[in-house]
């Protein structure tokens, strides 16, 4: 199954519902939501990076699949 074959329409509503959910919630302002997301966005793949390398100057991996 394939998210690119959804065919469903945008529901307006709905969104506006989470939108006003998450302003009570947060009591954020725009900008800051916009800001809190971008930095999700970069820090996740800086974090995966940066726990690759130091697995990687440790040396602590899975050499397993070598022995096939």
């Amino acid at each position: 199954m394939s998210i690119a074959a959804h065919q469903g329409e945008l529901d307006i509503h709905l969104l506006g519902w989470i939108k006003d959910l998450l302003d009570d919630l947060l009591g954020l302002s725009d900008w800051a939501v916009v800001a809190l997301t971008g930095a999700v966005i970069l820090i996740i793949p800086l974090g995966l990076i940066l726990l690759y390398f130091s697995q990687r100057r440790r040396g602590s991996y899975d050499s397993a699949g070598d022995d096939l």
